[in-house]
């Protein structure tokens, strides 16, 4: 009764205007997770934030001018009633009322869709074509980064370390869709030396029209895996897609990344590799990692460079040594790389560690929500040493299709071989499959959650002096999210 009466509550036109926006306004998609939303007043948007664009706002003015005429008509249609038309008009209009927050939800796409395709869409080929010859003309290098995972990071690495002598502007946020880097073009000055540009992915030929827009000198690809089967439906989709910038760059001055596990597919000999073992022709030896950061070597013949970060975990050696190669191709000298390297700071969220009041410490990643970043969370806790527990808590992973039963039964499998000693599962609609492979590994002893934020609140009660407690990709959201 209780979620039924919150699809009345005021916050509930702000939630549909949320999963619109966090969808990036698919209707597909939105209407795929409003029918899924189990309770609209637990959810919808507890852990991201609603950003008040005019697009949204614009969404919230037509939901709640849709909420008041529906109303109007139900009340109308009562009155009718009471002036002495048929009771069919007390049942129409009573049926309305009631309707409201679904007819709500659905007719709230009608004005959206004429809007998006007479207003914004002409606007936004515009600026796109604006934005092609801002590139064209500019004389600074232009470096794309695709890939199903690590695009931002990455890119901050890339800024760090080409900053330090170089004048470098990069995308900022998401905007990795034609759109959002054109209106980065737009605010460009024209002397950047380094224009760093993260490509999403959402259907095929999406990398291919970044970079008939950007034109990159250089191309970086992080990774392949199952992250966004629910948009792209297949691997081998996935993996077309991302290498459409090897195919625009004609194999040249690409970087790939090796670790990943789909990339041998598409991998040719001009491209340059790298990898927690090296990037091209540098080699990587003397890494190490802890929870004060990692450290490694480069060389090459008889160049080294001796490279720390605040990084956590070996498998960022990998994405720094390619940074760090590029910056010397770019002509920065050593010193300039080794500050670069040492300047990187880690995300709030993401791979960062913070100490509770009790002597724990707590790391989060609520933004690798992808099948290999759950894999290096593993690796990274079974690497750790000095640590007394270990405690993991995740909701499984979104957008995965009809590899999410494959995807987390592998996790589970490597959960049961680590030493991570106690592990938290939200429970819901994937993480069921993570526990079966726990188990097929030989080991059921997965704590179960339902309530996410029992964990959030007292972490103390979990970790105690000396213990880490790892959070893996956004619990609070992905427990509604997954239901």
């Amino acid at each position: 009764m209780k979620q039924l009466l919150n699809l009345y509550r005021p916050a509930y036109v702000k939630s549909l205007a949320y999963m619109l926006q966090a969808v990036e306004y698919s209707f597909k998609d939105y209407l795929n997770w409003y029918w899924r939303t189990p309770n609209f007043g637990e959810f919808v948007n507890q852990n991201s934030k609603f950003k008040f664009t005019l697009k949204s706002r614009l969404v919230l003015a037509l939901a709640w001018i849709g909420v008041i005429k529906l109303l109007a008509i139900g009340l109308w249609q009562i009155g009718q009633w009471l002036s002495g038309e048929s009771i069919a008009a007390l049942f129409l209009g009573t049926g309305i009322i009631m309707l409201v927050p679904m007819l709500t939800a659905h007719l709230l796409l009608i004005p959206l869709w004429l809007i998006t395709w007479l207003v914004q869409r002409p606007a936004e080929a515009l600026a796109v074509r604006t934005a092609k010859k801002i590139f064209a003309e500019h004389h600074g290098t232009t470096i794309v980064i695709a890939g199903s995972y690590g695009k931002t990071s990455l890119k901050h690495y890339l800024a760090s370390v080409l900053g330090t002598k170089l004048k470098v502007k990069f995308t900022p946020g998401n905007h990795n869709t034609p759109v959002g880097i054109s209106k980065f073009a737009a605010g460009l000055e024209g002397d950047e030396d380094v224009l760093i540009v993260e490509a999403g992915e959402y259907k095929p030929g999406d990398i291919w029209q970044i970079a008939e827009l950007t034109q990159p000198d250089i191309g970086l690809i992080t990774g392949v895996n199952e992250q966004h089967l629910l948009r792209m439906k297949s691997i081998d989709n996935t993996l077309n897609t991302i290498f459409e910038l090897a195919d625009w760059l004609d194999n040249k001055n690409l970087y790939v990344n090796t670790e990943s596990a789909y990339i041998d597919r598409r991998l040719q000999k001009p491209h340059i590799t790298y990898s927690r073992e090296g990037v091209g022709s540098w080699r990587v030896d003397s890494a190490k990692t802890d929870l004060k950061g990692s450290s490694f070597r480069l060389k090459r013949g008889s160049e080294t460079m001796e490279l720390k970060t605040k990084l956590l975990g070996l498998h960022q050696i990998g994405p720094v040594a390619a940074a760090a190669a590029i910056a010397s191709e770019l002509g920065l000298s050593r010193m300039d790389i080794t500050k670069g390297v040492a300047a990187i700071e880690a995300f709030d969220r993401r791979f960062k560690p913070r100490q509770l009041s009790n002597g724990a410490t707590v790391i989060e990643d609520n933004y690798n929500g992808n099948p290999d970043g759950f894999l290096v969370a593993i690796e990274f806790l079974n690497q750790l040493q000095g640590v007394k527990k270990r405690a993991y808590v995740t909701p499984g992973i979104i957008e995965l299709g009809q590899a999410a039963e494959t995807v987390h039964k592998a996790i589970g499998r490597e959960l049961a071989k680590s030493k991570i000693d106690k592990i938290y599962l939200v429970a819901n609609r994937v993480t069921r499959w993570m526990g079966e492979g726990m188990v097929e590994a030989g080991r059921d002893d997965a704590y179960w959650v339902r309530e996410p934020d029992e964990i959030y609140n007292h972490l103390g009660k979990y970790a105690k002096k000396g213990d880490i407690i790892f959070l893996q990709n956004s619990p609070r959201e992905a427990f509604f999210y997954q239901q």
